[in-house]
């Protein structure tokens, strides 16, 4: 049993005085001589034996009505666990995909939460309300203004996809699969950008796939120096002073990032962080991630388990009036016997 009040419990030891009453009234009787007269005597023994059996269901009656009494003050609660569930939220007059039509999953709109700026308030928003989620589904026109500020600690993994994807010229591409080139790279770097690759696989459930191609094919290139290229580009280099900055040039961007700062133990999870999120503005879906943990092994923060609380007041309120009128009706059968 859980207590939402359990200092209350200790309202128990006020049983002791239905008992203490109860033994203390069967001393009390005392004995007067009288007349032998047989059938009287007869008489009373039998009407005494009906007293003692009356009181016995009197007294578990009233002992009864204090413990309800005093689980009711306590506050007696029972949790049940509650499944997770995946949720898909929708922006501002976007339809229901085709590809949810059909599943059994919560959908959400974006306006039944109000009017909010910042789309990182808004998810957070629907974490504390809805702790069941553990996956979300978050389907909208993003704008650059859409997620500002810092990223908060979600209770689910937050998958944003963009309601108008621009789909594929080729039509041989999937717009899951990322074609992508290393060119130049050592070993050493090449690994972490692989292990980068391997951890946006494992985040998103095996959705975005990344394949070797050549380097007129790739829409992402790793290099040493930037290629003539209309395409994104991760660039490593030890000619800018900063640890990393992006350049954007016409539809695609390039991010540099400093060799020596790359190449420190104590800056994988920032790099994870900045490789991941430049990904994520390649690739289609467009994934975000709230935490480095999250990222590695798909748990999400905060909320492990969710659990709904369940109470009895209503219950026990209708068992205590039920036996009252129970202790009412042993109490005048015991005095008209």
């Amino acid at each position: 049993m859980n207590w939402l009040n359990p200092i209350a419990l200790w309202g128990l030891t006020a049983l002791v005085i239905p008992i203490l009453i109860h033994l203390w009234s069967k001393n009390k009787t005392k004995e007067i001589a009288f007349g032998s007269i047989r059938f009287l005597r007869e008489s009373s023994t039998l009407q005494s034996k009906k007293i003692q059996l009356s009181e016995i269901p009197l007294l578990l009656v009233r002992l009864i009505i204090l413990v309800l009494v005093v689980m009711l003050m306590a506050r007696w609660v029972n949790y049940q666990e509650v499944e997770k569930q995946k949720a898909l939220l929708l922006g501002e007059d976007v339809k229901v995909p085709e590809a949810y039509a059909n599943d059994e999953i919560t959908v959400f709109r974006a306006s039944a939460f109000g009017e909010n700026s910042n789309h990182w308030y808004l998810l957070e928003e629907l974490a504390v309300e809805h702790p069941e989620i553990d996956s979300l589904i978050y389907i909208n026109d993003f704008r650059d203004t859409d997620f500002v500020g810092a990223i908060p600690k979600l209770n689910f993994q937050s998958e944003l996809i963009s309601a108008n994807q621009k789909q594929n010229s080729q039509g041989k591409r999937n717009l899951d699969t990322l074609l992508i080139h290393f060119a130049e790279l050592s070993e050493t770097v090449q690994g972490k950008f692989v292990k980068v690759l391997k951890a946006n696989q494992l985040y998103t459930n095996g959705k975005v796939n990344f394949k070797e191609a050549k380097r007129s094919e790739a829409q992402l290139i790793f290099t040493l120096s930037p290629q003539k290229l209309e395409t994104n580009q991760i660039v490593v280099s030890d000619s800018i002073s900063s640890n990393y900055q992006i350049q954007k040039k016409y539809q695609s961007s390039l991010l540099y990032l400093n060799e020596s700062w790359l190449n420190n133990p104590l800056n994988e999870d920032m790099f994870l962080l900045i490789v991941s999120e430049y990904i994520a503005q390649v690739v289609e879906p467009n994934y975000q991630y709230s935490s480095f943990d999250m990222l590695y092994t798909k748990k999400s923060e905060g909320v492990e388990e969710v659990k709904e609380a369940k109470t009895f007041d209503e219950e026990l309120l209708w068992l205590i009036v039920l036996l009252i009128l129970l202790e009412r009706y042993f109490s005048f059968r015991k005095k008209h016997v």
